[in-house]
């Protein structure tokens, strides 16, 4: 199974012992309005679902999907993945979050840098993308400070990570784009 590691992250599977955590961390507003595709509230059969689904990505060969692990003691404070763009297999969307009590610490920008770099590297890829709420000042300072840039908008139900419209009431979303070449690792 495929697990990175940085200064103080571990990219690693979800386990059995991230469910209480996760269940916690999504089921927090402050996170929850800004992400599209997990449910609110999060029940616990939700994150049994998302563990034995990352479990499988792994197990099927080059993972794509990770929790953000805090190195010292191993504490699960959110997820990261990039989901491969239909009929481009050079070209991925990324998408994460962190659970509140983790804001503010830099792991973000620690983690998207380790993801987008195993992106470009093991993966192979071209292009990655990642779409954010236009009130979503945080990620998008996160994906800029990685080098992202803007890429122009779509309206939610072209987007995909959401639909119309998004979960904050928003009837478009921000797209970013990153290319290899532009890469500073």
């Amino acid at each position: 199974m495929t697990v990175i590691r940085t200064a103080r992250l571990t990219l690693r599977p979800f386990v059995e012992g991230d469910i209480d955590a996760m269940v916690a961390l999504l089921n927090d507003w402050e996170v929850s309005q800004w992400l599209a595709v997990p449910p609110y509230p999060y029940r616990r059969a939700d994150a049994r679902f998302y563990v034995d689904h990352v479990r499988t990505n792994h197990e099927a060969g080059a993972a794509t999907e990770f929790a953000i692990a805090v190195t010292d003691g191993d504490a699960v404070a959110g997820s990261i993945g990039l989901k491969r763009t239909c009929g481009d297999a050079e070209s991925a969307a990324l998408g994460y979050w962190l659970g509140q009590p983790h804001w503010g610490h830099g792991y973000a920008s620690e983690a998207v840098k380790a993801i987008v770099a195993y992106g470009f590297g093991e993966l192979g890829l071209r292009r990655i993308e990642a779409e954010t709420d236009p009130e979503n000042e945080r990620s998008a300072h996160v994906l800029t400070k990685m080098g992202f840039r803007p890429a122009g908008q779509l309206s939610a139900g072209e987007a995909r990570s959401c639909s119309l419209p998004t979960r904050r009431g928003s009837l478009v979303v921000n797209v970013h784009e990153l290319l290899r070449s532009e890469f500073n690792p």
